[in-house]
């Protein structure tokens, strides 16, 4: 697996590309950059992020 995201210069331009638009989404500042996504995730994937 290390060798796969060797290869492939640790970017993936389909996820890169989902999170600017999740970003934009969100409307997410450096500010709060951890909060809204924290939420986001909760609230559309119950989803929990311990940190």
């Amino acid at each position: 697996m290390r060798d796969f995201f060797h290869y492939a210069g640790n970017y993936f331009d389909v996820l890169d590309k989902a999170a600017e638009a999740l970003t934009e989404e969100l409307g997410l500042s450096l500010a709060d950059r951890m909060g809204k996504p924290i939420a986001y995730f909760a609230d559309t994937h119950q989803i929990g992020i311990a940190l």
